[in-house]
């Protein structure tokens, strides 16, 4: 991911990547988050996902693509607002 995502800005705090190669994926791809994703599959971005500053939502897409052998890149941006916000992120299908 490159500092060009919308993700970039003063309204983020910490952000944190997830890669993987080689990666078997199902036909729904579910990321449950709070304060932005930006998913990249085989280099490209998928869309759907809301790289905005939300309340918890979970949101889901379709895999059309190969079922394995895809590089998975998440990229998770927790706001930087007050302390003790905490963060939500799950991705499913798991990346372990």
């Amino acid at each position: 991911m490159t500092s060009a995502t919308p993700m970039a800005g003063a309204s983020y705090g910490i952000m944190i990547e997830f890669t993987d190669d080689n990666v078997c994926l199902p036909s729904t791809i579910q990321i449950l988050h709070d304060d932005g994703v930006s998913l990249e599959i085989n280099s490209t971005v998928q869309p759907g996902f809301n790289p905005g500053i939300v309340a918890p939502v979970l949101q889901s897409e379709s895999w059309t693509g190969p079922a394995c052998g895809n590089d998975v890149n998440l990229l998770y941006a927790n706001s930087a607002g007050s302390s003790g916000q905490g963060a939500w992120l799950e991705y499913l299908p798991k990346l372990y």
